[in-house]
């Protein structure tokens, strides 16, 4: 086990959550990792509590100016990074498998795949009171196993199965396709299917980590035009598959429409649930995004939530 791992914990005031956070990376029971803390100029109390940690694997930087999310993100990775493998964990999130990094790293050199990209483990999403609200798990039934890249995008289709957090990336190859490239909300993923059509996938059918929700999260507290916005990391994706010739222009098209909606479904029935002018939120969906409503999950929901509504 003589692999190079990087532990990048970028975060910006988030002091109720950074310790847990680093504290989570220290215990992992891998010998060779860097945990790195990248401190976007945090106006609170998170240098005074990361400074009492001592362990030589640690160290903490802060950025003057402040670059912002994304840019830390590639910040991190770029400049700070000295592993041959990363693992990116916002501050807010933390792992809770002290194996995972070297069960990851065993996965690595076992399967002795140069073409292997990632590996990716599951994980909780919990709320700020400790309950579940959900899990993104490899869908495997083996304890772990090694897929395409290219089936692993053609999957994501079907079901969403990511985790940043839980995801221990090959950095040169990372580096290698411009990482973290769009100031977007899923920067992450738009990084990590591009770099999983380049080669394999190792999958660990266990769970690692927490993606904490707490209300601040940039994902659930941004408005509903960053999140429509957002939906450029799906055309780069299927743009990436086109230059890459991973996929054909027919399946790229059926996979970006598939995808595109299932995003585009889950933002509109949050702001119609939401709206106080239903019947005018609707037409504005129709006239800006008129595929939607061809779109048979959009219809299916659309129809179940009215009937709530009336039986409501």
């Amino acid at each position: 086990m003589d692999l190079r791992i990087s532990i990048l914990i970028p975060t910006y005031n988030q002091p109720l959550y950074i310790k847990r956070s680093v504290d989570s990376a220290l215990a992992q029971d891998y010998p060779n990792i860097e945990v790195i803390v990248s401190d976007d100029s945090s106006s609170d109390d998170t240098k005074n509590i990361l400074e009492e940690i001592t362990d030589k694997r640690f160290k903490y930087i802060r950025n003057n100016p402040r670059l912002g999310r994304v840019e830390n993100y590639r910040t991190c990775l770029y400049k700070y990074s000295t592993g041959s493998w990363a693992l990116n964990l916002d501050g807010d999130d933390y792992l809770t498998d002290p194996h995972f990094i070297s069960d990851a790293v065993n996965l690595i050199e076992s399967f002795n795949d140069k073409n292997l990209v990632f590996v990716q483990a599951g994980g909780y999403l919990i709320d700020k009171d400790g309950s579940k609200t959900g899990q993104r798990m490899p869908k495997i039934k083996t304890e772990h196993c090694i897929v395409s890249g290219k089936q692993y995008v053609c999957d994501f289709a079907k079901k969403r199965r990511f985790l940043h957090l839980t995801s221990l990336y090959n950095t040169a190859t990372a580096k290698s396709i411009d990482f973290y490239r769009y100031d977007i909300l899923s920067t992450d993923l738009e990084s990590f299917l591009r770099l999983a059509l380049l080669g394999n996938v190792a999958l660990l059918n266990k769970n690692v980590g927490v993606w904490f929700q707490h209300g601040k999260n940039t994902s659930s507290s941004s408005s509903i035009n960053k999140k429509l916005e957002n939906t450029l990391w799906i055309d780069s994706v299927c743009d990436f598959a086109l230059q890459t010739k991973t996929l054909t222009k027919f399946k790229a098209n059926i996979w970006c429409y598939i995808v595109k909606q299932q995003e585009l479904t889950g933002h509109f029935m949050v702001e119609i649930s939401e709206s106080k002018n239903r019947l005018k939120t609707l037409w504005w969906i129709f006239v800006h995004y008129p595929a939607t409503f061809f779109f048979p999950v959009f219809v299916k929901k659309l129809i179940g939530y009215n009937f709530r509504q009336l039986l409501g």
